[in-house]
């Protein structure tokens, strides 16, 4: 059996059909919330934006070309931006969060938001670098 480990050991058609499935697991899961919105129990926005970063992962695997990396990048940017607000609004949103832990039955909301924000603050930082890394591969070509 093959090991495949990095987007570079993929055959670029299977690394396609990975990255359009994905696409499509992404679409499905926001036609899902179309059709029972009313069982969101966050702003549907937020469920949009993790739809959002399922597709442009997909997008991101499609596209990955170390010869042409300006769509990956930009598609790499996207995931990172739709994936940042989800823990930021967990964080930082309005309301009260209710959290579980594996170290306590449930934990309090301020460890809980100190969390999330920690996690988008992170994802932040990545965005930051991957925007930079997108800027640098579109003035290249």
């Amino acid at each position: 059996m093959t090991k495949y480990t990095t987007l570079d050991s993929l055959p670029s058609a299977l690394r396609r059909r990975v990255g359009l499935g994905l696409v499509a697991f992404g679409l499905v899961l926001a036609a899902l919330v179309v059709v029972r919105p009313e069982q969101a129990k966050v702003p549907l926005w937020v469920i949009w934006l993790a739809c959002a970063a399922v597709v442009s992962a997909g997008l991101a695997v499609a596209t990955y070309s170390k010869a042409s990396p300006k769509r990956y990048r930009w598609a790499v940017v996207a995931m990172l931006g739709s994936m940042s607000a989800v823990p930021g609004w967990i964080a930082f949103g309005p309301g009260s969060r209710s959290c579980t832990s594996i170290f306590a039955a449930v934990a309090s909301e301020l460890p809980c938001r100190v969390a999330f924000g920690t996690g988008a603050a992170l994802l932040v930082v990545m965005l930051a670098i991957a925007v930079r890394q997108a800027f640098a591969a579109t003035n290249a070509v």
